[in-house]
């Protein structure tokens, strides 16, 4: 909470006298600055600080920074939240956690868990929020190369939710870069909501109030209102968020170079004997290629789950494996064919389960 000086009190700094049995505040405590953040929304200071408003997360970018939002186009959700700067990058996820205990001390062990099935390492730093996680892991890039991938993990326990913010970049090997990010960091504040959900279920996220009416008016990449894309990768430049008009004119500015590389992937893996991801029938089956964009340990009702997001330029998907935690060869960039049924969980097309083959 913010403490501040009494009413009533003189330029000398004598306070009136309080009520019978009331508190007294004195001036070490009056003086004393209010608790850095992140915060949780209901004990939002009133700073000043202007936010994007992307329903359970509360940021702002900074100046010189993208706010990017990985978009799920069939069904509106948000699937992740990713500040961009010259330098590197943060990517901001929050979890359901359970009101009392330390979610972060629990999941920790997985992530380092996962880093070493993949190959890598996974160190145990003290920082500013307590321990981190320093990862280094091998990646296969779109062009098929392989390459070393450094993150740095900061959780942060919070009342019944958990924030976990990667760096990637030079705020990851440098905590001197980092500093600077760490301070955006601590401007973020969390809407947990009242409902129950389960502990380790990613807290919803929605677009920004702007982004929507521009998509609404069809002033976001993807053409006409009606068309069905999916998995568009959003972002707003920190400094544009003030007006409707500059955030259409940033996403215009980004949707010429994404849509190139879309049609590069619709030229590889969209041929006569598979269907478009966008095309694809619910509850049919269907074989698909595409490039793993990422691939996560997300546990779900409890259960151990492999998650990868499938991508092939016309759209998105989501892959899940129940009870596994890691697959060979399952790894960000990697192209690959499925086949299965797509359902729907939670507003989002899945395919649990899927027969695969690595290409």
């Amino acid at each position: 909470m913010r403490f501040r000086r009494k009413p009533g009190t003189d330029d000398t700094g004598t306070a009136e006298e309080a009520a019978p049995g009331s508190p007294r505040t004195t001036d070490a405590e009056a003086d004393r600055p209010a608790p850095a953040g992140p915060y949780d929304a209901d004990e939002l200071p009133d700073d000043g600080v202007e936010r994007i408003d992307l329903g359970s997360l509360l940021v702002a970018p900074g100046p010189g920074r993208d706010l990017r939002v990985q978009v799920d186009e069939r069904s509106g959700s948000v699937r992740s939240v990713v500040l961009a700067g010259q330098d590197g990058a943060m990517e901001l996820r929050v979890y359901a956690a359970p009101r009392n205990g330390d979610l972060w001390d629990e999941v920790r062990p997985q992530i380092a868990a996962d880093a070493a099935r993949k190959g890598g390492t996974a160190t145990e730093e003290e920082g500013r929020f307590g321990t981190e996680l320093v990862c280094e892991v091998q990646v296969r890039t779109q062009e098929g190369q392989v390459g070393k991938q450094v993150s740095r993990v900061v959780g942060i326990n919070g009342p019944r939710w958990l924030l976990r913010a990667t760096f990637l970049g030079r705020p990851a090997r440098d905590q001197a870069a980092a500093e600077e990010w760490t301070s955006t960091l601590t401007s973020v504040a969390v809407r947990r909501g009242t409902q129950a959900m389960p502990v380790g279920e990613q807290l919803p996220l929605t677009l920004p109030e702007a982004v929507r009416q521009a998509r609404e008016k069809g002033g976001c990449p993807g053409g006409a209102p009606g068309r069905r894309r999916r998995g568009r990768l959003l972002r707003t430049r920190g400094a544009d968020v003030a007006t409707k008009g500059r955030l259409r004119r940033t996403i215009s500015r980004w949707a010429s170079s994404s849509e190139a590389e879309a049609r590069d992937l619709r030229r590889t893996f969209v041929t006569s004997d598979v269907q478009p991801i966008a095309d694809a029938p619910d509850r049919t089956p269907v074989r698909l290629r595409g490039s793993l964009r990422t691939v996560t340990l997300q546990p779900r009702g409890g259960v151990p789950a492999l998650e990868a997001e499938l991508y092939d330029g016309t759209g998105t998907l989501t892959l899940v494996w129940l009870g596994r935690r890691r697959i060979a060869g399952i790894d960000p960039g990697r192209s690959i064919e499925v086949w299965g049924r797509i359902g729907a969980h939670d507003g989002e097309r899945v395919l649990f389960n899927p027969r695969y083959e690595l290409l």
